[in-house]
């Protein structure tokens, strides 16, 4: 999980703990999804950078 968080400044962190809080009061896995949602908006915002999502499948690519 420590990934979904690089690059985010300690202020950015709180608030999509806060948010992942919200919902049920634990952080689970399952927040993931709305942690990289709010850090691509975050990215998007900028207007300097952009996130491409990783869709690599590992069961597509058995050798």
């Amino acid at each position: 999980m420590s990934m979904a968080f690089k690059g985010l400044t300690e202020f950015e962190i709180d608030n999509l703990f806060a948010a992942a809080l919200s919902d049920d009061g634990m952080f689970t896995h399952s927040d993931l999804k709305l942690i990289f949602d709010q850090k691509q908006q975050m990215i998007m915002k900028s207007g300097i950078l952009e996130m491409i999502p990783n869709v690599l499948n590992f069961e597509q690519h058995k050798y």
